[in-house]
């Protein structure tokens, strides 16, 4: 839901094409990078926590828990509200 806020937001300030333009860059930049990524997970079987700790040792399958972290902090903070204020004037 924020990231449509964010959408909007940008539509508002730069304009609904320059708005639209952005989102399908990047949702063809996130596409050809998980493309790549997904592609390697098939062929070797790997996890995430497993792919972590092939790159950086150990410390990489902290990283990768600390970023799942910050991203369910980021979904509670942000997320919540919106879906709050959507429930409550939708």
């Amino acid at each position: 839901m924020f990231y449509l806020v964010i959408a909007a937001s940008l539509a508002l300030v730069y304009g609904a094409r320059n708005a639209i333009t952005g989102l399908v860059l990047s949702v063809l930049t996130y596409a050809a990078v998980n493309a790549v990524l997904v592609r390697h997970a098939i062929r070797t079987g790997l996890s995430v926590s497993l792919f972590s700790r092939i790159l950086p040792g150990r410390s990489g399958a902290a990283v990768a828990t600390l970023i799942f972290f910050a991203t369910d902090i980021y979904c509670a903070v942000f997320e919540g509200p919106v879906i709050a204020v959507a429930l409550i004037f939708g």
